[in-house]
């Protein structure tokens, strides 16, 4: 499968239009979403196979928490938003210039990653 990784963050307005598969991802940082990726969400996504996924401590120690708390409450101010897949990763902690504590787990990444990639393979 060919992707495109895109950062919000350097490119501020994306074209969606080529895409038939879009993958939107963002930390939560003090209990808050990437006010790119937030922005970036205003799109309708009209006849895309969508999926959302946030990184963020609050997932490291309940997953489905912050799926409630982030993607589902955000998903409720957002009617139109119709993903096929979400999903919460552990992200870390940082105190004082270090990390405080780390929940992060490259596995989960790549099994969500595999998932998905059966579906879109099958869309």
């Amino acid at each position: 499968m060919e992707i495109d990784v895109i950062n919000l963050k350097e490119h501020g307005k994306v074209n969606i239009e080529a895409y038939k598969n879009i993958i939107v991802g963002s930390g939560i940082r003090m209990g808050m979403w990437y006010s790119k990726v937030k922005k970036f969400l205003k799109n309708k996504f009209t006849s895309k196979n969508l999926a959302i996924f946030i990184s963020s401590g609050t997932a490291g120690d309940d997953k489905q928490q912050a799926i409630d708390l982030y993607i589902n409450k955000l998903l409720e101010k957002r009617p139109y938003l119709k993903p096929f897949s979400v999903e919460a990763f552990g992200g870390w902690y940082k105190k004082g210039g270090g990390i405080t504590k780390n929940f992060r787990d490259p596995e989960k990444v790549k099994q969500w990653a595999h998932i998905l990639g059966k579906k879109f393979s099958s869309f």
